[in-house]
């Protein structure tokens, strides 16, 4: 049986939401497993997002369709936009092993894209513009995805523990951002972030930890990870960050490390 779903809408920041609602409801209704519904809200939020912001230059209108289509073996995902010609073989490959201090905040999308999908191909011509079709192999088990997020902090004499739970992505990842630093900002340098309840990451919540490690270590302290969950930890480790930011299993752990 075959099944698709389609939503087409100006790509702009503020349709972001409503095209992550969507992938989310297509990946419930094609009630497909936990880690293949995680690989497909990623590169489809990486895809989207790269087109809202570049695809258009100098904040031209301009439309971006998304095509999802589940076969019995596979979901495919067709992302398409009548913007600026996109070249994959242009994209700079990340550093990913390079130390914190030399890493960019940004540049990962792509390269996230090519990792978790098993199929990544682009066409383009100047009738449909740029076609990027994502495939993604399946079983079958429901999906739970959401894009809530909460923040709690707690105060310990060895470190602040900032936990969050839900979704880290391009709808919440700057609320994280802004309540991280103002964390370091207030003086609580020395900083844990319990990732037991973050069920999903993108580059933009990569981009809000990194920023975060950054600022932390400027200022004489540092932010260390705790308990990612295996499809969080595999984001991690595909770009980089496992290398060059502390990350401990247990949260009491990662608190006291900062006494040794």
């Amino acid at each position: 049986m075959i099944t698709s779903w389609r939503i087409e809408r100006e790509a702009r920041p503020e349709h972001l939401a409503e095209l992550l609602g969507f992938i989310e409801a297509a990946c419930r209704a094609a009630d497909v497993s936990e880690d293949v519904a995680f690989a497909v809200r990623l590169a489809s939020e990486e895809a989207c997002t790269n087109v809202i912001k570049h695809a258009y230059p100098h904040h031209a209108s301009g439309s971006i369709c998304l095509h999802i289509l589940r076969e019995s073996t596979r979901i495919v995902v067709t992302v398409r936009d009548h913007g600026s010609r996109f070249h994959p073989e242009d994209v700079p490959v990340p550093t990913v092993n390079a130390f914190v201090e030399e890493r960019e905040l940004g540049g990962l999308g792509w390269h996230l894209i090519q990792r978790v999908m098993d199929e990544v191909h682009h066409e383009y011509d100047t009738t449909n513009g740029n076609t990027l079709t994502l495939v993604k192999r399946i079983s079958t088990l429901a999906s739970s995805l959401e894009h809530d997020m909460d923040i709690s902090v707690e105060q310990c004499p060895a470190a602040t523990i900032v936990r969050i739970t839900g979704s880290v992505d391009g709808i919440t990842a700057e609320a994280l951002l802004t309540a991280l630093q103002a964390q370091v900002n207030d003086g609580n340098v020395r900083l844990v972030g319990d990732l037991t309840g973050v069920s999903y990451t993108s580059s933009a919540g990569l981009r809000s930890l990194l920023a975060t490690v950054k600022l932390a270590r400027q200022k004489g302290g540092d932010f260390r990870l705790a308990g990612a969950v295996p499809a969080v930890h595999r984001v991690l480790e595909l770009s980089g960050f496992t290398s060059i930011i502390k990350m401990y299993d247990a949260v009491d752990d990662a608190v006291a490390s900062f006494d040794t």
